[in-house]
């Protein structure tokens, strides 16, 4: 497993939004991550995007499609609310 970790700003900022922008990354890694593979930045900022409540953000890292060493599988790594 290779934990990938976030740091967002995010407006509002506040528990319940978190909460939905945790669940809606953690759906999409379920969904997409597969060994070996990439996750499309566009697919993380849009996972951001639909999380209920959420109605700006910015997201500093990562800032690039991301893709997974040699057999291992991307997991939900820490979010650093920025």
């Amino acid at each position: 497993a290779d934990p990938l970790a976030f740091t967002i700003a995010l407006t509002p900022n506040t528990l319940a939004v978190q909460a939905a922008v945790e669940a809606s990354l953690r759906d999409l890694i379920a969904r997409e991550a597969e060994p070996g593979g990439t996750l499309l930045i566009s697919r993380i900022r849009e996972a951001i995007s639909i999380a209920a409540g959420e109605s700006d953000h910015v997201l500093t890292s990562p800032t690039t499609n991301q893709t997974a060493a040699a057999g291992e599988i991307f997991t939900m790594g820490a979010i650093a609310w920025a």
